[in-house]
C-alpha cells in the first residue's frame, strides 16, 4: 500500500493534488483512514492523503448555533467542545465512532439513527472550502442556517465518498441541547417478538428521538431514544414499557444503550411493514441495527443469504448515475476512481472520457 502523506493546510493539499493531476497520479483523501476498504472499491490508488493535521474549531458561535472546524477534528472533540455550551450536533448517536473525523463521517454519511427528521447530516452543512480532483480550491455555501446564494454544492460533498472534493473546512449547524433526554431499552428478546414491539412503538410514539431495532445473532432488542421537555419526555417514557438505561448527554451519545454500531457490510432499507419477513431471511447470523425509517446497517456472517436487493449497496437510477458521472468528470479529476460514494459502487467512464 502507498505510504500516506499528511498536508497540514489547504495550500498543501492544494498543491499535493495538482502536482498529481499533472503526472496522472489517482488520488484518495480520507481523515485518520478508519474506514479503509469499506465502501466500493476506490480503485488503484498512487497517492493516499490523510487529513487528520487540519483539525480543530476555525470558528465557534455558540449564539448564532454554527461553528467551523477542520476536517480532521474528531467526534469526540466536536461533540466535547459543544456540550460545555450546551449546545448539541443533531445527527447520531454514533455507537463506536467517537474517533473518527467530522469530514470522513460527513463524507461516508453512514445510517443515522435521528436522520428520519431533521438530522440528517446533508442538513447540518452549510458551507465548506474544499479542493477539486485537480487541485484547484473554491468556497460553497456560507456561515449562516439560511442561505440561498449560489448552487448547494456544500450537498454534494455529504455521501460522495471523497470523490468529487476534498474539504479544508466545514461550516455546521448546531441546536441547543434538549433539557431532557433519555435512553431507554427492552429486553433481550427473540428477533421476531422484538421486532413486533419496535413496529408497535412505531405506532404510539408521535415523535421520538430514535427508535432502533438491534440485531445480535439471534437474539434482538429494541432503543429508544427520547429528547424534549421534562413533561413530554416522562409522558412517553411512561407508557413506551421499556426501561431507562442512560439520561442526559451521556444518552444523546447512545451511552447505556447496546455498542452495537450501524455499519457492517451491508446497508440498505426496508419497509417496517416487512422487518418480519426480513428479519427471517437473515437467518439469525446478522448484528447492526434498523433505524425508525427502515434504513439499517448490518454485519451478516453469510451475504448470501440475503434477499438478493439488499446485497450490496444500491445503485442510482440512470438519470441520476449520468448526472453524478458529470460531476465526477468535472469535479472529481485524480480523486478516489471508481467511487463515486459509499452507496454507489459504478465503474467510471475511462480518463479522458466524458459522459453526454
Amino acid at each position: 500500500m502507498t505510504s500516506p502523506l499528511f498536508p497540514g493546510d489547504p495550500v498543501e493539499l492544494a498543491d499535493l493534488l495538482k502536482e498529481g493531476a499533472a503526472q496522472g497520479r489517482k488520488a484518495f483523501v480520507a481523515g485518520r483512514d478508519s474506514r479503509a476498504g469499506f465502501g466500493a472499491d476506490p480503485g488503484p490508488i498512487d497517492l493516499r492523503l490523510r487529513l487528520e493535521r487540519m483539525t480543530g474549531f476555525l470558528r465557534f458561535s455558540p449564539e448564532d448555533l454554527t461553528c467551523s472546524l477542520g476536517p480532521g477534528t474528531t467526534l469526540g472533540e466536536f461533540e466535547e467542545t459543544l456540550s460545555e455550551e450546551g449546545l448539541a450536533f443533531a445527527p447520531g448517536p454514533f455507537h463506536g465512532c467517537r474517533e473518527r473525523t467530522l469530514g470522513g463521517l460527513l463524507a461516508e454519511s453512514p445510517p443515522n439513527p435521528r436522520g428520519f427528521d431533521r438530522a440528517h447530516l446533508r442538513s447540518q452543512c452549510l458551507g465548506f472550502e474544499a479542493v477539486d480532483g485537480r487541485g484547484r480550491r473554491f468556497a460553497a455555501g456560507g456561515r449562516v442556517v439560511k442561505n440561498v446564494a449560489g448552487y448547494d454544492l456544500m450537498k454534494l460533498f455529504v455521501g460522495s465518498g471523497g470523490a468529487l472534493m476534498a474539504v479544508t473546512r466545514l461550516e455546521l449547524r448546531l441546536i441547543a441541547l434538549p433539557p431532557v433526554i433519555l435512553c431507554l431499552r427492552s429486553d433481550w428478546l427473540p428477533p421476531l417478538e422484538a421486532a413486533g414491539v419496535w413496529r408497535k412503538l412505531r405506532r404510539r410514539l408521535p415523535t421520538p428521538s430514535w427508535l432502533d431495532l438491534v440485531l445480535d445473532g439471534g437474539r434482538a432488542c429494541v432503543e429508544l431514544g427520547l429528547a424534549g421537555a421534562a413533561s413530554h419526555v416522562t409522558e412517553l417514557a411512561r407508557g413506551s414499557g421499556l426501561r431507562t438505561v442512560a439520561e442526559g448527554l451521556e444518552a444523546w451519545r447512545g451511552g447505556g444503550g447496546t455498542e452495537i454500531p450501524a455499519g457492517g457490510e451491508v446497508r440498505g432499507r426496508v419497509r417496517p411493514s416487512e422487518v418480519g419477513s426480513f428479519l427471517e431471511s437473515l437467518g439469525g447470523n446478522a448484528r447492526g441495527r434498523i433505524h425508525y425509517q427502515g434504513a439499517f446497517g448490518l454485519e451478516v456472517g453469510y451475504p448470501d443469504s440475503l434477499p438478493p436487493a439488499f446485497r450490496g449497496p444500491p445503485s442510482l437510477e440512470p438519470a441520476a448515475a449520468k448526472i453524478a458521472l458529470r460531476l465526477k468528470d468535472r469535479l472529481g479529476g485524480i480523486l478516489a476512481p471508481g467511487r463515486l460514494s459509499f452507496r454507489i459502487p459504478r465503474p467510471l467512464p475511462e480518463r479522458g472520457r466524458r459522459v453526454r
